[in-house]
């Protein structure tokens, strides 16, 4: 009797069954002891193991991927000024990757970024006064703070610097300043297409430009 009504319960309740099974073998999974780390470090204010546990709930990775968790955690860290989880948080929002589309939020992330000194912040803000997104377009200011980033290594906020002298956006066409920025940025198509246009003397001014930036 017991094993007919076992078939049955397996045949009306096959579903249930599964799913009771899935739980029982998650349950018995150990976690890696690296994940664990990063959990209790977490949960313990240390900033960068959550932008860590935001990367895991993220990608899925030793856990399922779960966004809201993921933008939790790396709130947490941010609101602590870790740079990363700034600089991160901002590109999710300008993107709406997994969230609602956000240029005020992602706007505000990377301006909390660059006043820490980070190119990669200050780059993109940039690219944000430039754009108009998350706050009025701003040539003067995208400008200024390309010139931080670029100062630091920044290659694209020299590329940016070099297209805005070029196309002459809000400064004076200059052609010489767009080559030195070229330079810099190590564009090589960039540099070869303006060339073109050059005149040995201009193209000598703007190395020296560059050597002494």
């Amino acid at each position: 009797m017991f094993c007919y009504d076992f078939i049955e319960i397996m045949r009306t309740n096959r579903f249930s069954l599964c799913l009771l099974a899935l739980s029982l073998i998650l349950q018995g999974c150990s976690e890696r002891p690296e994940f664990k780390a990063i959990k209790t470090g977490a949960k313990q204010g240390n900033a960068a193991d959550q932008y860590r546990l935001g990367w895991n709930y993220r990608t899925g990775n030793d856990v399922g991927p779960d966004e809201e968790v993921a933008m939790k955690w790396f709130h947490k860290a941010a609101d602590q000024n870790h740079l990363k989880s700034q600089v991160t948080l901002g590109y999710i929002y300008l993107e709406g990757n997994g969230v609602a589309q956000n240029s005020k939020a992602a706007f505000k992330w990377f301006q909390k970024a660059a006043a820490q000194n980070s190119p990669q912040g200050e780059f993109l803000l940039g690219k944000m006064h430039l754009n108009g997104s998350g706050t009025e377009p701003d040539v003067k200011e995208a400008m200024r703070w390309f010139h931080k980033a670029g100062r630091k290594g920044n290659h694209m906020a020299l590329f940016y610097l070099g297209r805005i002298h070029e196309e002459g956006r809000e400064v004076k066409w200059n052609v010489v300043e767009a080559y030195k920025f070229y330079i810099l940025a190590e564009r090589g198509d960039a540099i070869k297409r303006l060339a073109k246009s050059m005149t040995p003397a201009q193209i000598s001014e703007a190395v020296k430009y560059a050597v002494d930036f």
